[in-house]
């Protein structure tokens, strides 16, 4: 009697089978839409001054003062983005010269100075965030940024490098 039974379900399942077969080959075929989204980033190219206005936003986050873009910094910050593009590195010491870029900084203006570098590998989003946020993820950096001692400021930009100086000027 059990073979009986067997048989019973066995011929059940294929009818089953053959119906849902029947069934899906018979229905018009629907466009599937893609569960994936691509979100659509915006490439938004470095800009000095929207860089200068966010290290200002971190300053003010901590109760420091704007820090005031001046043109000599600016030039020294342009020199130092220039020369890391043109002998092709990335960092504070010159391989060609040796020094720190922020020596770059005319004599006479700083009683103490400092400077920022980034650079911009992926070049795809909100650049200028991505810098800033890089500068704030990273103890050394922030700590200049934020430094109440420091009151004027260059940013500069050469290709994908951002050059940003800091001068105590008392």
């Amino acid at each position: 009697m059990n073979w009986k039974k067997y048989l019973l379900v066995t011929f059940i399942a294929l009818i089953s089978l053959i119906g849902f077969i029947v069934y899906q080959e018979s229905r018009p075929e629907i466009p599937v839409q893609s569960a994936v989204i691509t979100p659509q980033v915006q490439d938004i190219p470095l800009d000095a001054n929207k860089i200068l206005e966010l290290v200002n936003i971190e300053r003010q986050k901590v109760g420091v003062a704007s820090l005031t873009s001046d043109p000599r910094l600016v030039a020294s910050a342009q020199a130092k983005a220039d020369e890391m593009v043109a002998n092709n590195y990335f960092g504070h010491v010159s391989p060609v010269t040796g020094v720190d870029g922020y020596t770059l900084i005319p004599n006479g203006i700083c009683v103490y100075k400092s400077e920022n570098i980034s650079e911009m590998l992926n070049q795809i989003g909100d650049n200028n965030n991505d810098t800033v946020q890089g500068w704030v993820g990273s103890k050394a950096h922030y700590d200049a940024m934020v430094d109440s001692k420091y009151t004027l400021t260059g940013v500069a930009i050469s290709k994908n490098k951002i050059v940003q100086h800091f001068c105590q000027t008392n």
